[in-house]
């Protein structure tokens, strides 16, 4: 046993200890008012599998796990290490009870263990030794670091009848709910032991699960790899299941580092965009070292010296596990960054031992000297790994990546998504087939802890009543139109509500093969759809990539010389083909580097000059110029829901991309965009930037208090209804997200006026989840084998007793579509499913920018849209040149280009409130 001192450091550590897998959180949600009648009913099967507990009183013992190095107590250590300590555990305890209660556990690598057989403890905390197996070659001080504690305390029982008993809804007090939250945690740790040895688990809270069979290739270095999701949840059908689903990621190839990064900076025609540019400006690489268009490392150095590929380089492997191919392989390393010197310049203080005095070397004289390594490429950083007490650097080429390092979520290239979306983009039918080929493979029945905890999983997917609900009515100008299989024609229709008049604009064209772009074709495809165009012929300026500043502000200049010293309303941009990088340079400089921020249209020449589908590409163009314009394309009205007292709101927090730990955060930037006008069809943003990585909205008082002045201002009074749509909520803060944002809500109305008090409903809008339906019968599918748009889900597979749905609204293009989840947390207007699930569906009909119903409430959607845009004004870009200066802020503010002041866009905002009134991000 331990002496005090460890006694009260291992107390502290258990202390510490908590549950994160089983919390509830629609504890405090509003309850369901009732059940969806509306619409044809149909039968789905959904990917869930029902979990039947064949014995009612089964209680499981939870237990409180620290596991420590003997030799440094204080090291973190990885879960794969205390897999493999736990591991060992059970396979040498002693035979009994403790052998017993070993061996029908569920470990989850972390801190608890949970167990059907209580095992008896001696006192409240008893450690036990565990020894691993030496690794070939193991230094004496290597050998040391093989021996662990394992710590363990009793922490409680775990009634798991309560889990069924919310399942049928009848376990909704606040006890009760945390019993039900720790036997959820119970459940998931017990699903996913057999899988820890068969699979790799990676992200996704630890519920995803990879393998690298059928690994199929990826440009610039990459993988994607297949594997599944697995949940276990409770459901409204009145038993929990298991959520099932197939999961694809993007890793990178296993193997030489070097490599891997000549492939993303230079290899196999990596050039270009955002997967592996030359240099700014460079051409495109073939096959890197020895079979490029640089024959040496040289070149290489060349690009990664560069300060924006430098940063590049460590996004991307930050993180990253590695190996080393000139010492016996151990526990994997992990990349912390890279060196700024290369292994040539790089030089450290060395003792040889022999009584000499500290002197300094090279990283190349160090390995010639000790290993005998002349290495052969000296020019190239080093990686940098270790903590800053214990930092260790290694010369790039001796650096092997392990198998299942995943490619940062931010550093995806786009070449690797469009690859990626076609492996993973399965219709329906071969979706449902996979992922009932994972559940033949994960084979619940024969898992003998399964067995020991009674539970019995059904091998079918459940079946389970839908709705497919009508679609709203269609307003444009003196013509209404009902919508067929979620779209309808553009074509001969006017738009509903005027622009302001197009007079002060110009076009830009970057495109050299166009010495005279005819934007007649546009003007009159504006003004057959009934927009107003009084300057139909605006300058055109055309101008080079290289300067696309200096291009942007001479169109800006033209339209305002022609528009008689005006500000321009719109400059339209030519290029010749969409390239991501490119669209949000324009979009940057425009918003925020012109003198005064400007909207922006970009037009594709390679589509405007082609006669097959030209029609169909100046008809969206159009639909977006008119947006722009402070027009209204279309409208949908959902009567007795949305009146001329009614104001939609629809907010998002995105956050900024991942960054090593010895740089600053950058800041979260979040959105909320609210209508002005009582049609609720036309809106405003507001944008705010908070502390980074926060998911509530930090100023949602004063930006609710904006939205509500400018709403009174356009329409003489307040609005009294308010709906709330949310999005960016992760599934562990939807409580907080209805306590703390809600009273931030109330709080902008008393200050607006301590009697002003409206009823206001806020919705969760969910993406981000594994729920799929598939249909029964082939004649609830469309073309795509999809679902028909309009399919709701409100019962069996949902909360037990929360108000939330699943809507898929818009029609499935490519692979399965994915529903939305809504879930009402604050319900003051007392809505109805049918009024809600209605509501939500019309609404989706309302968007914009194209003529057919998308998957999520347009509000919440512009929201989004403001949220990824502005991504491009805060944070740097991962091409921007490397002569770009950056400032280091307050540990609020992070890292961001000299230029920026993280609250310069929302005063540019205001600078121009024409610019801000309009739909500028369409």
């Amino acid at each position: 046993m331990a002496d005090n001192s460890e006694t009260k450091e291992i107390e502290d550590a258990f202390n510490s200890l908590s549950l994160r897998d089983g919390k509830d959180d629609l504890a405090n949600c509003v309850p369901r008012p009732d059940f969806g009648r509306q619409g044809r009913k149909i039968m789905v099967s959904a990917n869930m599998f029902k979990v039947t507990f064949k014995k009612n009183d089964l209680i499981v013992y939870h237990y409180d796990i620290v596991i420590e190095s003997v030799v440094n107590k204080n090291a973190v250590l990885p879960k794969e290490l205390k897999w493999k300590v736990w591991k060992k555990l059970c396979a040498t305890a002693p035979g009994g009870p403790v052998k017993w209660g070993l061996a029908a556990g569920a470990y989850d690598r972390e801190r608890n263990f949970f167990t059907v057989h209580r095992i008896p403890l001696s006192k409240p905390v008893v450690h036990l030794p565990v020894e691993l197996e030496d690794e070939e070659g193991a230094t004496e001080r290597q050998r040391q670091s093989r021996n662990f504690r394992v710590y363990v305390r009793f922490a409680r029982e775990i009634d798991l009848s309560v889990v069924l008993l919310y399942s049928q809804g009848q376990a909704c007090d606040p006890a009760p709910r945390d019993m039900v939250a720790m036997g959820k945690a119970a459940l998931n740790t017990l699903l996913r032991q057999d899988l820890y040895d068969r699979f790799v688990p990676k992200g996704g809270q630890g519920r995803r699960f990879f393998t690298s069979e059928d690994a199929k290739e990826l440009p610039d270095a990459g993988l994607v790899l297949e594997g599944f999701i697995q949940s276990f949840v409770p459901t409204q059908s009145g038993f929990p299941a298991i959520q099932l689903d197939t999961a694809y990621g993007p890793f990178f190839k296993p193997g030489s580092l070097l490599g891997t990064v000549t492939e993303i900076f230079m290899g196999h025609g990596g050039g270009g965009g955002r997967g592996g540019r030359g240099g700014r400006g460079g051409g495109r690489g073939r096959g890197g070292f020895g079979n490029g268009f640089s024959n040496s490392s040289a070149h290489l150095a060349n690009i990664l010296s560069a300060r924006h590929n430098q940063e590049k380089l460590t996004r991307l492997f930050y993180g990253a596990k590695y190996t080393l191919t000139h010492r016996t392989a151990g526990r994997p390393l992990q990349i912390e960054g890279f060196t700024s010197e290369s292994a040539e310049r790089f030089r450290f203080k060395i003792n040889d031992g022999n009584g000499r005095q500290e002197r300094m070397i090279s990283a190349v004289e160090y390995y010639t000297a000790t290993y005998n390594l002349v290495l052969k490429h000296p020019s190239l950083p080093m990686v940098r790994t270790g903590k800053e007490k214990d930092k260790k650097v290694f010369p790039m080429e001796l650096v092997n990546l392990v198998p299942f390092n995943g490619i940062p979520f931010a550093a995806v290239s786009s070449n690797q998504t469009a690859e990626m979306i076609k492996v993973a983009a399965k219709p329906p039918p071969e979706r449902k087939e996979q992922t009932m080929n994972w559940r033949r493979k994960l084979n619940y029945s024969q898992l003998p802890k399964l067995r020991e905890w009674c539970l019995e999983v059904s091998p079918e997917m459940m079946k389970i009543p839908a709705r497919i609900l009508e679609p709203p009515q269609v307003q444009y100008r003196g013509r209404t139109i009902t919508p067929r299989n979620g779209a309808w024609n553009l074509e001969d229709n006017k738009f509903a509500g005027a622009n302001r008049p197009l007079k002060v604009w110009s076009v830009v064209c970057f495109d050299s093969w166009m010495k005279d772009p005819d934007i007649s074709k546009l003007v009159g495809t504006l003004s057959k759809n009934g927009s107003i165009v009084e300057n139909r012929n605006p300058p055109v300026v055309s101008s080079n990539l290289s300067e696309l500043k200096q291009g942007l502000r001479n169109g800006a200049i033209e339209a305002i010389k022609k528009g008689g010293g005006s500000h321009p309303q719109l400059i339209v941009v030519i290029l010749r083909s969409r390239e991501s990088g490119l669209y949000q340079a324009i979009k940057r400089i425009a918003a925020n580097e012109l003198k005064a921020p400007v909207v922006t249209q970009i037009m594709i020449s390679a589509k405007s000059n082609n006669a097959r589908g030209i029609g169909a590409y100046l008809s969206n163009v159009a639909m977006k110029v008119h947006s722009k314009l402070g027009g209204v394309t279309h409208a949908v009205p959902v009567p007795g829901v949305i009146d001329q007292t009614t104001m939609l709101v629809g907010a998002d927090v995105t956050h900024p991309p991942p960054t090593a730990k010895d740089k600053p955060l950058l800041p979260s930037i979040a959105v909320s965009v609210a209508a002005v006008n009582g049609d609720n069809n036309m809106f405003v943003p507001c944008v705010r930037f908070q502390t980074g990585r926060r998911e509530m909205i930090e100023d949602l008082t004063e930006m609710m208090k904006d939205h509500i002045r400018l709403f009174e201002k356009k329409n003489g009074s307040k609005p009294q209804k308010i709906l709330f749509f949310r999005d960016g909520v992760s599934e562990g803060q939807y409580d907080l997200c209805a306590t703390i944002e809600m009273d931030r809500i109330k709080k902008a109305f008393k200050e607006l006026d301590p009697k002003y008090n409206p009823k206001i409903t806020l919705i969760i809008c969910a993406k981000r989840h594994h729920m799929r339906f598939f249909a029964e019968d082939r004649r609830d599918t469309d073309k795509t084998g999809n679902l028909l748009p309009g399919t709701v889900v409100d019962s069996d597979v949902t909360h037990p007793y929360a108000f939330d749905f699943y809507l898929q609204a818009h029609a499935g293009l490519q692979g399965t579509a994915r529903p939305t989840h809504y879930v009402v947390v604050v319900d003051e207007n007392n809505f109805t499913a049918d009024r809600m699930q209605g509501l939500c569906n019309s609404l989706c009909y309302s968007y914009a920018r194209t003529s057919r119903a998308v998957s999520l409430v347009p509000v919440v959607y512009y929201a989004d849209l403001i949220a990824w845009k502005a991504r491009d004004f805060v944070y740097p870009a991962e091409d921007a040149s490397d002569t770009a200066s950056v400032v280091t802020g307050s540990s609020g503010s992070g890292t961001v280009h000299a230029s920026f002041d993280p609250q310069q866009l929302y005063k540019r905002l205001e600078q121009v409130p024409a610019f801000n009134e309009m739909m500028w991000y369409m």
